[in-house]
């Protein structure tokens, strides 16, 4: 474990404790502690919103497919029987880490037809439907604030931030930024808006500055894309030279 910060705790309400201050990006727990079992420690990080998020890797001597049964239906993302192989362990590290990445990459990246984000822990999938709701609800308001967006998610802003950064590797400003350039590259395509009543439409009070943020996103500025655009639709309403004319 040389490449990872590692805290330790000796039972399952120490680490409870433990958590509140220092929120860890995976967990690895034993199922048998004295206090609070593994079971037990992870049923109530999973059954709260602001720990749900973080995977947890049970270990247990306890090797039956009831045991194993128990630790998965309780929310354990893996579950692993003693003896077990470091490599492997760290394998499995590495893999749940890197998914934050690969949902980053989704998030920032799709555009077209928004296909949903979904997550191993149900009260996930339920805070980013409602943190999207959220913010598109609030589109064109230029004034709807970080603030705004904890006090609706019902979340200190120190909590929120961990939440969304663990979940998706993006910060609140950046959740945000992002939605409002997705919807204006919608508007662009689907409507005749000028790139200044599109930047308006999405929360930009400067057309200049969402222009900026739309190059560094897609590629190219929003004229460009929306020359593009017109280009394409007027290739598409070409007759082909094969068919007869009228």
């Amino acid at each position: 474990m040389d490449d990872y910060h590692v805290i330790t705790a000796s039972n399952g309400l120490a680490a409870q404790k433990m958590i509140k201050n220092n929120l860890p990006d995976i967990i690895l727990c034993d199922v048998l502690m004295p206090k609070m079992n593994g079971f037990q420690f992870c049923t109530a990080l999973k059954k709260n919103i602001e720990t749900c998020h973080v995977p947890i890797i049970l270990f247990s001597g306890l090797g039956s497919k009831e045991n194993i049964m128990q630790g998965l239906e309780c929310g354990a993302d893996d579950y692993i029987v003693k003896p077990y192989d470091y490599e492997l362990l760290l394998s499995k590290i590495q893999g749940f880490l890197h998914n934050r990445q690969v949902l980053k990459r989704k998030f920032l990246l799709f555009t077209e037809a928004e296909e949903e984000i979904q997550f191993s822990n149900e009260l996930d999938d339920k805070f980013i439907a409602n943190l999207t709701q959220l913010v598109e609800d609030n589109l064109s308001d230029p004034n709807f604030t970080i603030k705004d967006m904890c006090e609706a998610m019902g979340m200190s802003r120190t909590s929120f931030y961990h939440k969304l950064k663990a979940l998706m590797d993006v910060s609140p400003n950046e959740f945000l930024r992002t939605i409002r350039l997705k919807k204006g590259r919608r508007m662009l395509l689907e409507h005749d808006y000028n790139v200044s009543e599109v930047a308006y439409n999405v929360g930009f009070s400067d057309a200049k500055y969402f222009g900026t943020l739309f190059k560094k996103y897609y590629g190219e500025n929003p004229s460009s894309f929306v020359a593009n655009k017109r280009k394409n639709q007027s290739k598409d309403q070409t007759i082909p030279s094969g068919e007869d004319k009228e």
